[in-house]
């Protein structure tokens, strides 16, 4: 069940070492720990449980008597794996999986932005529509991060955005611990006393990609927006020791990307004017939906399959999800 949700967000491959299938990896590794640490692990789950769990975790519902008496009547090998497929291709699994992501992705916020007007339900019908697409994780983080509420089939993508009131430095942390697996906050100020590798270079980094970021509203449209300038440079100053910086967008652990040189009066593709929505010439934005979603990116995948394992099983394999760290 796991391996399935996993394999359709493409957080992790479908071929497994010398081929052996992805489900015997993972117990391989699951059963060398328990013989490691002396663990004795719980038994297999029963029909009754393994019924209710499977059903509560992809159509979000207990199954029906129908469905439990056909189940436990079912003798054949594999039922399991077959009742797992099937719940997979249903209707409900996509409005599920739409649930689970607003809830984890929007954590039930509420934006300040005065005139914000977003149905939920337009956010919730554009992730439902994603996961009946089988679109994966990469392209869904990418759609998000791109949208500035202006496409007609990725505008709902911009709730995530507009619902933290186009706030750099909370957009900075969210994407941090909801992309990456890492909670920069305390960063914000200085490098993390605890955690050696969240340093405060490395949120600043992450808070350039969207220090030009803000809100627009389109009076006339009635309609909100994401707007981006086309200049802003990002320094920091350390709390504990009082040392400066200066950074560019950087993922953590990366290289500053550089902005390229933009001829004077060329900074915008679209100038922002009374009514306008500026678009800039060079956008870091975007610089930060290509760069982010991708399997080489420290943390992206992992931060993934910890998550969903968090939801099957009910806590994750880094607990909280929100600090991956090699300590």
């Amino acid at each position: 069940m796991l391996v399935a949700a996993l394999l359709l967000v493409g957080a992790v491959p479908h071929a497994g070492q010398a081929g052996t299938p992805f489900p015997e990896q993972i117990d391989r590794i699951i059963d060398a720990a328990h013989l490691r640490d002396g663990v004795r692990p719980a038994g297999v789950a029963d029909d009754a449980e393994f019924l209710r769990r499977v059903y509560l975790d992809l159509a979000g519902v207990v199954p029906t008597a129908v469905q439990a008496d056909a189940f436990f009547g079912d003798s054949a090998e594999g039922k399991r794996g077959r009742l797992v497929d099937r719940l997979l291709a249903a209707p409900t699994f996509s409005l599920q999986m739409s649930r689970v992501f607003d809830a984890m992705l929007v954590e039930r916020r509420v934006a300040t932005i005065k005139s914000y007007d977003f149905k939920p339900a337009e956010w919730q019908d554009w992730l439902a529509t994603a996961f009946r697409g089988n679109m994966s994780w990469d392209r869904l983080a990418a759609a998000m991060l791109q949208s500035d509420g202006t496409s007609d089939t990725e505008a709902a993508a911009a709730r995530f955005y507009l619902v933290r009131d186009v706030e750099p430095h909370l957009l900075a942390r969210d994407i941090g611990r909801l992309f990456l697996g890492r909670d920069l906050q305390c960063a914000q100020c200085h490098d993390d006393p605890r955690i050696k590798t969240y340093r405060q270079a490395d949120y600043y980094g992450l808070y350039a990609f969207v220090s030009r970021l803000k809100h627009f509203r389109d009076d006339k449209k009635k309609l909100n927006f994401v707007t981006e300038k086309a200049n802003g440079d990002v320094s920091f100053t350390s709390a504990f020791s009082g040392a400066m910086g200066e950074t560019n967008p950087r993922l953590p652990g990366g290289e500053m990307i550089a902005d390229p040189p933009v001829a004077k009066g060329k900074e915008y593709s679209v100038k922002p004017e009374k009514g306008q929505m500026g678009i800039p010439t060079y956008s870091r934005r975007l610089q930060l939906a290509q760069r982010l979603p991708r399997k080489q990116t420290t943390g992206f995948s992992r931060n993934i399959a910890n998550r969903l394992w968090a939801l099957m099983l009910g806590r994750g394999l880094v607990h909280p999800l929100d600090m991956h760290h090699p300590d």
